[in-house]
């Protein structure tokens, strides 16, 4: 069993905490090395499967970003590849972070932080954050028990508990189950609690990040963003800015700051991490945010409601994708005349159901099949043609070569990459030119074998 085998490495301590969320953590050394210690974490229910799937995820986002010297423990042994084994006992085992946890530091300092203190504290974590979603991996669980202060004074943080991360670039298969809620003691917030809700959005994060601004310097959680009288949590009696921070004349920055980044609906809040921390920079000097005018104001929501929205992103493909198409018939016209006794046409759109390249999305644009026949025969040899995107790439997707004869058509079953290209840059002339070369050719050759 797999606890024999943890137990063959690691000598137990003492137990940390037990029976909290989805594990319970031990204080463990290395056997013979008393002084490398480290932090074993086992599951409550090791034979719950979506729990195993969590652990095996928490140990590929801790090894993959402590690598990147993001402050989170470093993965120092597991056997988590071990998942879907359920006679196997799951165990991971992490670097030891010394220090006190952000609630029990901030109970030991008379309950709440200083307004600078918190301004530190909270901008650490943001930049720790920015890095942990640069590398497409999100927390959502940010909360006070979660955040070892290594040095209070230089408000140096470590992010804990990586048990319901998810890695957006799909290295993992999902565990969050269809309707499903995401429960976190700092705050409910809509997105995570409601069955509907997205939660996989980076929003998430940063809302918590705002949440954990207002525990520092009150030393109240949250709990949820709207009270039976509508309130956000800065709004209710005894937690106003303006009592919290009496005299201080950044209270009205730091309002609208909350104003903000506690707003109920997630389209009200920061959309990103740089939002967040430029108004934090702001709040902290107590200066009024710059209003943007409509053209900067467009320009940063596109960018946003890009980033969010695949279906505008592959509209828009597609509308460079008519040019695309274009060029290719122009191409062709100059071969018209140049191949005798072969002719090159193009053909109607005409598409079949076929599997894409994996992670590829199909472009709401299918183009124009191009066919080879000879001079006095009505057989003609054809390549379906389409354009499919990965993020912001796109590729030239063609079908197996099939027969027209007669108007009727012999059915392709896959699509095959020609070649892919940034969807922001159309591909040369060359590049395209080339490309259709390569597709006519194989056809000659193809009309050639049938004459056989």
């Amino acid at each position: 069993m797999a606890k024999d085998l943890w137990a063959e490495k690691w000598t137990i301590i003492r137990t940390l905490s037990e029976n909290t969320g989805q594990g319970k953590t031990i204080l463990v050394h290395r056997v013979g090395a008393p002084d490398q210690q480290g932090v074993l974490k086992l599951l409550n229910d090791d034979s719950n499967d979506q729990a195993r799937h969590r652990m095996a995820h928490e140990a590929i986002n801790l090894d993959s970003l402590s690598k990147k010297n993001v402050k989170v423990p470093k993965l120092l042994d597991h056997n988590t590849s071990q998942y879907n084994e359920p006679s196997v006992e799951l165990y991971i085992v992490m670097e030891l972070i010394h220090g006190k946890t952000l609630d029990k530091e901030v109970e030991s300092r008379g309950g709440h932080l200083s307004l600078d203190k918190s301004f530190e504290i909270v901008g650490k974590l943001c930049e720790t954050m920015s890095e942990m979603h640069h590398a497409e991996v999100l927390h959502r669980d940010i909360k006070p028990a979660n955040l070892m202060v290594r040095d209070f004074d230089k408000a140096d943080i470590v992010v804990l508990d990586l048990g319901l991360s998810y890695d957006r670039e799909g290295k993992q298969t999902s565990v969050t189950r269809a309707g499903e809620t995401i429960k976190n003691e700092l705050v409910a917030l809509s997105e995570a609690t409601t069955p509907s809700g997205d939660r996989r959005d980076d929003r998430s994060d940063i809302a918590n990040i705002v949440c954990l601004f207002f525990y520092c310097l009150t030393g109240h959680l949250p709990k949820y963003l709207l009270d039976e009288r509508s309130r956000l949590p800065h709004q209710r009696e005894g937690y106003q800015m303006q009592k919290v921070l009496a005299g201080d004349a950044r209270a009205r920055q730091v309002e609208l700051l909350f104003d903000r980044g506690l707003a109920h609906d997630i389209e009200g809040r920061f959309q990103t991490m740089g939002e967040l921390q430029e108004r934090l920079a702001l709040a902290l000097k107590g200066t009024e945010p710059k209003k943007k005018s409509a053209a900067e104001l467009a320009k940063e929501l596109g960018s946003q409601i890009r980033k969010r929205n695949r279906g505008l992103q592959l509209q828009e493909m597609a509308q460079k994708i008519v040019d695309f198409n274009g060029r290719i018939a122009e191409y062709i016209g100059t071969l018209v005349n140049a191949l005798d006794p072969f002719i090159v046409t193009r053909m109607g759109y005409y598409s079949t159901n076929r599997a894409l390249p994996t992670g590829a999305e199909l472009v709401n644009m299918q183009i124009n099949p191009i066919s080879v026949s000879i001079k006095g025969r009505t057989d003609q040899k054809a390549i379906d043609l389409c354009v499919a995107a990965r993020g912001d790439q796109c590729v030239l997707l063609r079908s197996e070569v099939f027969n027209v004869v007669n108007g009727s058509r012999q059915p392709s079953k896959t699509w095959i990459e020609v070649d892919w290209f940034n969807s922001a840059q159309r591909p040369s002339d060359g590049e395209l030119n080339t490309w259709i070369d390569d597709l006519v050719a194989m056809l000659m050759v193809e009309v050639d074998k049938s004459l056989n």
